[in-house]
């Protein structure tokens, strides 16, 4: 990003624009006392004590004190410049937009949540008792075997006949779809609490299942329905440092626990429940919408989901509107009522395309508990901790500088279509998109091949690449699993990305097969490839979007550079140099 007119890039400026705000705070707090005033401008003032704060809050703890005259300077001109420019937009700025609305009102829920969250954490520390037993988990070993089915009917069937005296190694054999194990009597080997691909079944296999016992009801993943035995238990070899390691991690275990528990009894305890029913609404009202707006934004793009018509009756009639979503100690709220509450901007709580009504019910129930946290918070006071204020009022000030660039600014330097045209046919190269693969891939040790072998084997017999992928990565702990698509080239795995395209464009891996094992940077790799898009140019509508944002970015930085100095004029700044070149107190 380019710098602007002050000598930082505007959004670093915009870090320091609660600067105003912190003052107020510090001085009822007594913060200012008698310290000499570095920035003077109409109507304010700011001692050294609050420059000195802020500078150490960007560049660290302290680094006020090794900084150079010539750098504290610097730092008192950008702050002053950035106050100028604050009390020019609270001038100019007709309340704050529809979008800085909703930003302020999300970004404040999000604090007072962590608010909530370190208050009731704090309240809820661990016992040695609980970190005893939390420690224990991860200091034990299990051994286990295990039979794999694809229906819950067949695995409770299993049970019963293990209850009747039948023998657990024999049906594991007959039955199982584990590979792995099924030809060992079901025997899996020691695992850990934190072992992959076990995180699932941990809780229950660590706690509810004693040596020599197995479960009595099936434990559900996305490999099947599984029936665990433990065949012996142990303690891992230990040392100072594995001892810090399980302790830390029997903390983090039981603050998730913990966490868990307070959100079920919040919800108990406001007697919230759900209509599935609605939900089901709500989930095709959702994905209407969403298509609709990937459908504008591929023939349109860059249309940003502000600009939106909000859903409605376009995709809910008004019979769906007035259903009950749910009931909240003992007030119904219609998802019109629960669209309204989400003010239509609100789709980080919205649910992904998922084939369960379970899935959108979660994103109901962390809605609501956000609500009900944001509630216990302000009736316990904790939303006025020191910390949740002066985050918001930051924040606040950015929402503000925000609207005068767009509401002010950006409208003087507004480009006109020619010169949007030139910029564009002057920097074509820019609006290219780059490839993309979306791939998966198992990653063996460089001496697995013929393990991979065996992988790829299976895959082309008709076993699905969850499965095999999933069993190869829990088995072995150096095989790694990558399922998710969507990687590109410059992402996390930029040469594995690379390999998968060259072979789907050179033939040999058509789309969604299976590749044989493939050396890639001293590891074999087994692909699956579900897309290829080359790059190609952006849509002029596309890029004419992009193009007006350069140029309005660049234009804004043009007019700053002018009216500043103009505007410091204005407002009388002065800065004091002298507290600046001493050392800080």
């Amino acid at each position: 990003m380019k710098p602007n007119n002050i000598g930082v890039p505007w959004h670093h400026g915009v870090i320091l624009a609660g600067a105003a705000i912190l003052v107020v705070f510090l001085a009822a707090c007594g913060g200012g006392g008698n310290d000499p005033i570095v920035i003077k401008m109409e109507g304010k003032e700011i001692p050294l004590s609050i420059v000195i704060s802020e500078f150490n809050r960007v560049n660290g703890d302290e680094s006020y004190d090794g900084a150079t005259p010539g750098e504290r300077l610097a730092f008192a001109q950008t702050l002053a410049h950035k106050e100028v420019v604050l009390s020019e937009a609270h001038k100019m700025v007709k309340g704050p937009s529809k979008v800085a609305q909703v930003q302020i009102r999300r970004y404040k829920e999000r604090r007072i949540l962590g608010a909530f969250w370190g208050n009731a954490m704090s309240e809820n520390a661990i016992s040695p008792d609980s970190l005893a037993f939390y420690r224990n988990l991860f200091g034990q070993e299990r051994l286990i075997s295990r039979i794999q089915v694809g229906t819950t009917e067949l695995a409770q069937e299993l049970i019963g006949r293990i209850q009747n005296g039948e023998s657990f190694e024999s049906l594991a054999r007959e039955y199982s779809s584990d590979t792995e194990s099924r030809d060992s009597g079901g025997r899996v080997g020691w695992i850990q609490y934190d072992s992959d691909g076990w995180q699932a079944m941990a809780p229950v296999i660590f706690t509810e299942i004693q040596k020599g016992e197995f479960s009595r009801m099936p434990l559900s993943t996305l490999t099947g329905y599984h029936i665990i035995r433990v065949d012996d238990i142990r303690m891992r070899e230990s040392s100072p440092e594995k001892e810090k390691q399980w302790e830390a991690a029997a903390i983090q275990l039981y603050n998730q626990n913990l966490q868990r528990s307070i959100r079920d009894k919040m919800l108990q305890s406001r007697s919230f429940l759900m209509n599935d029913d609605a939900l089901r609404i709500i989930r095709r009202g959702f994905y209407a919408f969403w298509d609709s707006l990937n459908a504008i934004q591929t023939t349109v793009g860059g249309v940003e989901y502000r600009e939106l018509d909000p859903p409605g009756d376009k995709y809910f009639n008004s019979e769906e509107l007035s259903t009950t979503l749910f009931t909240y100690t003992n007030r119904g709220w219609s998802i019109a009522d629960f669209l309204e509450s989400l003010n239509y901007c609100d789709l980080e709580f919205w649910p992904n395309k998922s084939p369960t009504v379970e899935a959108t019910a979660l994103y109901v129930r962390r809605r609501m508990f956000r609500w009900f946290a944001v509630e216990e918070c302000e009736e316990r006071g904790w939303d006025k901790d020191a910390y949740v204020v002066d985050a918001v009022d930051r924040y606040t000030e950015r929402m503000l500088l925000d609207d005068y660039h767009t509401q002010v600014l950006a409208k003087e330097v507004a480009p006109t279509d020619e010169e949007i045209r030139v910029y564009y046919e002057a920097h074509k190269a820019d609006f290219l998109k780059h490839d993309m693969v979306d791939f998966g891939c198992i990653l063996y040790p460089a001496g697995e091949k013929e393990r991979a072998q065996r992988a790829t084997g299976r895959l082309r017999q008709g076993h699905t690449w969850e499965s095999v992928g999933q069993e190869e990565s829990v088995i072995l702990p150096d095989v790694r699993f990558i399922p998710a698509t969507g990687l590109t080239q410059g992402d996390a795995f930029p040469e594995f990305a690379h390999v998968a395209k060259q072979l789907v464009d050179s033939g040999k891996l058509p789309l969604n097969t299976y590749s044989d094992p493939v050396e890639v940077v001293g590891t074999w790799a087994v692909f699956r490839v579900t897309s290829r898009v080359p790059g190609e140019p952006l849509a002029w509508e596309v890029a004419k979007i992009f193009t007006t944002k350069m140029l309005v970015d660049e234009g804004v930085d043009r007019l700053l550079a002018t009216k500043l100095p103009l505007l410091c004029k204005a407002y009388k700044l002065e800065i004091n140099e002298e507290p600046l070149k001493e050392a800080a107190s």
